[in-house]
């Protein structure tokens, strides 16, 4: 079962304009590098098949004559929602000592900033391009 998580970034306007698949695909693969070492970790099968999964809105498309595409972290693990959202479980700490549920949801909220401010510098980088 996918694990959906909604978290919001503040962003400024000038970056919330910069939305391309390229910026959402680089943001999307920063955040979950940072939220790699809270993802419970035992033969890596949970943390490594992760996906960013592009999905485009036909509704989007047909109303405004534009294609929405919507990019989120998809964990392919069948019991991925289970550890998600296991608040209660005794996660092993071997691989990963800061393991935990909801990791999504704690990444955001340690490095939310970091993540903003990366996104900053690639879009700078890609606007000199």
């Amino acid at each position: 079962m996918a694990v959906n998580q909604d978290v919001s970034f503040y962003m400024e306007k000038a970056l919330q304009k910069a939305t391309s698949p390229d910026v959402k695909r680089y943001f999307l693969t920063e955040w979950y590098r940072k939220m790699f070492p809270y993802i419970p970790f035992v033969t890596g099968t949970l943390a490594s098949t992760m996906d960013i999964e592009i999905q485009h809105s036909p509704e989007t498309a047909m109303k405004t004559g534009l294609e929405s595409i919507d990019q989120n972290i998809h964990f392919k693990a069948p019991y991925a929602s289970n550890m998600y959202y296991g608040d209660g479980f005794n996660f092993t700490k071997d691989q990963h000592p800061l393991a935990q549920a909801r990791w999504a949801q704690v990444a955001a909220e340690l490095h939310g900033q970091e993540l903003v401010d990366s996104l900053k510098k690639y879009i700078r980088r890609e606007s000199l391009k």
